[in-house]
């Protein structure tokens, strides 16, 4: 997540973001195939603090790669061997989690732990990229300032506009700019003098702040003042002296004249994230030292492996045990998507990104039918023996009971209806929060609410981390006081019912102050009902042994139940605009309601046991 914004300041294209950044997701989906060695070799404790060694030195090493030549293969690189010592932790530090404590404990723990690991991911998101921004703005040239003069029309207000210095590194035109409220204006940006052949020059544009607490908590009417596409302005020595131009708008709302002053900048930005990754190493190795004194060693995490073959041995086997398979259908995919699509699309008669949305979309239909082939293959053509045996064989090989694994995952009773809740109680919420940043961040014109980035920020790294954190407690204390059975309803309607708050939204366009009240009300909900799906998960993983790797594969269907819609999202939102957006995703909530009535609870699950 953090990568996404890493990458998107040293001005990698939409495109390329977006798609290797969702591949360093990919070991999260996968990890259960792996789990059998996690749970069969080493204690869980080793390997909790192994894999935290190998993302702080992955973190070291990334941060002296960014100032250089290597910065975009050699970071990737470390990012996906992180990528895979991070979901091989998950693994580990999910079956310690279960070895120990119990059942009581774990329910009532639960909330906490799933809010510290969503309050890491707004602290990678926020502080981490507002930490890069301020270490930017410090790390280049003077920054010079320009004025917007906003307000209703017939405003009486005369200001003078700055002189520029001889010294500025940047021409701005105008420098003083008049606008009226709800209205929109251009403004060009140019270098004072041509940068060397080769090289960009990226600007920035900012609100200039009087406090310094106003870079993180903004305040006052200037903040109706929005600078659009002024995040990455890249001027090179073509273009250098004709500049380019960003849009600024004055919200509608503003009904007293105001004066807005920014800053055009242009810091060091792989020095700046260099020393941002660098920090956040040094605090993750402190952490996994204090970790290697403080982890508690349970008397159940211990693992015999007396008799059994080497580990580089059993890890070959278990990849030619899933990873032919999985090998053969992206091979199966790859033949057959081009085909539907040349099928079914004329890419000479439609613009890129209308044939790549429906492209994406036929390749799910691709999918879904290699899936009915190969259970119909498996099922009804008489090929489920003989592959059966293989991966039998393949697991005798490699002297790990996989197999068995694997199969007891799957003979649980209900294990079907089990699955269709784990992918499909978060549907909803899935759908909605991949587009609540567009939709915060678009203009009005569009469909969006006009927030700035710092009122973006403001909203969910304040508000929206106190409404998760209370939601989360408050929800974990609710399912451990009542058991799970009798809380299903109550959690999945504060998990679902936010997001009529959005169709609310996306209609009417209110307020700031309204917006920041439906993120804490849809943070809370978040945090309270998905505090049933992180103990729903431990209650299917309990059931019988292997406990670790069936609590990997249930967080592989989770990231799977994220993964899919979330691909999904923005191509519908594009065909639907926000307000139609947010009502579909309102009507597929039901389908979470359905999800809670099918699946089985034990009744005592989460409950503190009575003593005798």
């Amino acid at each position: 997540m953090v990568s996404a914004a890493m990458y998107k300041r040293f001005g990698v294209s939409n495109a390329n973001i977006g798609w290797y950044t969702s591949l360093l997701g990919l070991p999260w989906v996968i990890k259960p195939l792996w789990g059998p060695l996690v749970d069969l070799y080493w204690t869980k404790r080793k390997w909790t603090l192994s894999t935290q060694a190998l993302m702080a030195i992955g973190l070291i090493i990334t941060a002296f790669l960014l100032p250089t030549n290597m910065w975009w293969t050699g970071s990737l690189i470390v990012f996906a061997l992180m990528a895979f010592a991070s979901a091989t932790h998950d693994i580990a530090a999910d079956g310690f989690y279960m070895l120990g404590l119990d059942p009581h404990r774990q329910a009532l723990f639960n909330g906490i732990r799933s809010t510290f690991w969503r309050l890491s991911m707004i602290i990678g998101t926020g502080v981490l990229v507002i930490l890069a921004g301020v270490l930017e703005s410090h790390s280049g040239p003077t920054p010079v300032t320009f004025s917007v003069n906003a307000g209703p029309p017939g405003r009486e207000v005369t200001v003078v506009a700055p002189a520029p210095g001889a010294d500025e590194f940047v021409i701005i035109e105008p420098r003083l700019m008049n606008i009226d409220a709800g209205t929109t204006q251009l403004l060009t940006l140019k270098l004072a003098s041509a940068p060397e052949a080769g090289t960009t020059v990226a600007l920035s544009v900012s609100p200039k702040h009087s406090k310094w607490y106003e870079f993180f908590v903004p305040v006052g009417e200037a903040n109706n003042i929005k600078i659009h596409d002024a995040d990455r302005v890249e001027l090179n020595s073509e273009t250098w002296n004709t500049g380019k131009t960003v849009v600024v708008q004055v919200d509608k709302n503003l009904k007293t004249p105001v004066l807005g002053n920014f800053n055009v900048a242009s810091g060091k930005i792989p020095w700046a994230w260099g020393i941002c990754i660098g920090v956040v190493a040094g605090v993750f190795t402190l952490l996994w030292l204090w970790h290697m004194v403080m982890l508690p060693k349970p008397a159940l995490d211990d693992r015999d492996t007396t008799g059994r073959p080497p580990f580089i041995q059993a890890a070959f086997w278990l990849f030619v045990a899933v990873g032919v398979p999985l090998a053969v259908l992206w091979g199966a995919y790859s033949f057959v998507k081009p085909m539907f699509v040349s099928l079914l699309l004329d890419v000479d008669a439609m613009a890129p990104r209308r044939f790549k949305n429906l492209s994406d979309l036929i390749g799910f239909g691709v999918w879904g039918i290699i899936g009915l082939v190969a259970w119909m293959l498996i099922s009804k053509a008489g090929l489920g023996r003989p592959a059966a045996a293989g991966f039998r064989e393949a697991a005798r090989r490699s002297g790990l009971p996989f197999d068995e694994v694997f199969a007891s995952f799957f003979r649980k009773p209900g294990i079907g209806r089990m699955i269709i809740f784990l992918l499909v109680y978060r549907l909803a919420d899935a759908l909605l929060v991949k587009m609540i940043p567009p939709f915060m961040l678009d203009s009005h014109e569009v469909g969006g609410l006009g927030l700035s980035t710092t009122q973006y920020g403001l909203a969910y790294g304040t508000i929206g981390v106190l409404g998760l954190l209370l939601g989360g407690i408050a929800g974990s204390v609710y399912a451990a006081t009542q058991g799970l059975l009798k809380v299903r309803l109550v959690m999945c309607l504060f998990m679902n019912l936010p997001i009529l708050l959005f169709v609310m939204l996306a209609y009417f366009q209110p307020s700031f102050l309204t917006i920041m009240g439906s993120v804490f009300i849809e943070q809370f909900g978040y945090g309270f009902g998905f505090s049933m799906y992180m103990l729903y998960m431990l209650y299917i993983a309990g059931q019988g042994v292997n406990k670790a790797s069936h609590y990997a594969l249930c967080t592989g269907f989770m990231a799977l139940s994220f993964m899919l819609p979330g691909m999904l999202s923005g191509i519908l939102q594009e065909f639907l605009g926000y307000e139609y957006y947010f009502i579909m995703v309102t009507a597929l909530a039901s389908l979470s309601f359905v999800s809670i009535y099918i699946i089985p609870i034990d009744p005592e699950f989460g409950l503190k046991k009575k003593k005798a």
